[in-house]
């Protein structure tokens, strides 16, 4: 599978700005709540004419803003899978278990990991990948089906 880069990017007043991807995906971010987490990248909060500057970095793996701001490709996909719900959180995955009633051993069981497995994505110390939320889903037919 080829690396995601960036081809080309457009910034907008609201801290919000359009990602064309190399996969095909054109991608409206917004940058407020993530920014708002990093002293270093705060001046593109206060300053709309430093975010207005937004350019892709070199070989596409960024988009720059100046040598001390960047914001790296794989963030910025995350990023758009979060706002666009086809990312599952941690917060997400207790919720879910949580909904069904179920232990930390018995909803690793359903989906087929083990139960540190799911304790990692619970806490956050591991991303949940888009195979465990769309097993959630599968998994939420199953369960509905029995009740």
């Amino acid at each position: 599978m080829k690396q995601l880069r960036i081809q080309s990017v457009s910034s907008h007043e609201d801290t919000r700005i359009k990602v064309f991807f190399s996969n095909g995906i054109v991608a409206n971010i917004s940058l407020f709540d993530f920014a708002s987490k990093f002293a270093s990248l705060r001046p593109l909060l206060d300053d709309k004419e430093l975010f207005s500057k937004a350019t892709v970095g070199e070989w596409g793996w960024d988009i720059h803003w100046t040598d001390d701001i960047e914001i790296h490709v794989d963030t910025l996909w995350r990023l758009y899978l979060e706002q666009n719900k086809r990312l599952m959180t941690s917060a997400d995955m207790c919720l879910w278990r949580k909904n069904f009633g179920l232990s930390q051993v018995k909803a690793a069981e359903v989906l087929g990991l083990s139960k540190r497995t799911l304790a990692y994505y619970e806490s956050g110390a591991h991303q949940i990948p888009e195979t465990v939320r769309l097993a959630c889903k599968g998994a939420e037919l199953e369960i509905n089906i029995r009740h």
